[in-house]
């Protein structure tokens, strides 16, 4: 994953506009299971279907909550994948991380790094 993220970095470091695109971007991934709401400060288009998502990025459902502070969605996959620490809560349950990635349209969580499972119940 690290390597599909440096791709990412590259193309951002090539782009020389210091604004963004999007402010408090906020939209939905929709499966089969449920609805994923997912919200952060800022967002730049830096693909055809990807969207660098920065600043307090959540990924939110009846379920659970995923925060980050720096996060690329693919649009056409609905996939999402950070290096950045990352917090994982639902009930009973929280996941720190050095980073995540979500797959079959947020039906798979994985973490990545160092990761510390903490169970309350």
């Amino acid at each position: 994953m690290k390597k599909t993220n440096k791709s990412y970095e590259k193309i951002i470091a090539e782009d020389t506009q210091s604004s963004f695109d999007m402010v408090n971007p906020s939209f939905t991934i929709n499966n089969e299971k449920e609805k994923i709401s997912v919200k952060a400060k800022n967002g730049n288009f830096i693909g055809k279907n990807i969207i660098l998502l920065e600043n307090d990025v959540l990924f939110k459902s009846i379920n659970f909550q995923l925060s980050s502070n720096k996060v690329f969605f693919n649009q056409k996959d609905a996939t999402a994948e950070s290096d950045e620490f990352s917090v994982f809560k639902s009930d009973g349950t929280i996941i720190k991380s050095e980073g995540f990635k979500i797959t079959e349209n947020g039906d798979i969580i994985l973490f990545n790094g160092k990761t510390i499972l903490i169970l309350n119940k």
